[in-house]
């Protein structure tokens, strides 16, 4: 897992920077860029006033384009995650959330509730 500044390059016009990139564990060796042929296994973008658009439109449809495996939209102002998978509809959670990516043993469950829990109501 690698963790904000890190650049998503798919070409010299197409840059993204996700707040969580998900990579399988050979590419990690790749530095600051992510230019890799296979897509990340899970990008996740955690939505703000300012990225509230792009999170929801042009980063959406570049990941669910077949640009990563899957992608979170976490919204903490409407208390969601908005799961973006390519070929199919988006998934809109509000309690939790079961991530099993080929080869993990055991899924990732995450309590929505409970990661929104500590902020103030809207």
């Amino acid at each position: 897992m690698l963790l904000a500044p890190y650049d998503v390059v798919w070409s010299r016009h197409i840059v993204l920077e996700p707040d969580i990139l998900v990579v399988p564990a050979a590419e990690t060796a790749l530095g600051k860029n992510w230019a890799g042929k296979v897509p990340p296994t899970l990008v996740v973008e955690i939505v703000s006033p300012s990225s509230r658009r792009r999170d929801y439109r042009a980063k959406r449809d570049f990941y669910a384009a077949g640009h990563a495996l899957e992608c979170w939209i976490v919204d903490p102002a409407k208390r969601k995650v908005t799961v973006v998978r390519p070929g199919a509809s988006d998934e809109t959670q509000m309690t939790q959330l079961e991530w099993h990516p080929v080869g993990a043993s055991i899924p990732f469950i995450l309590d929505i509730a409970a990661l929104f829990a500590a902020l103030p109501a809207a």
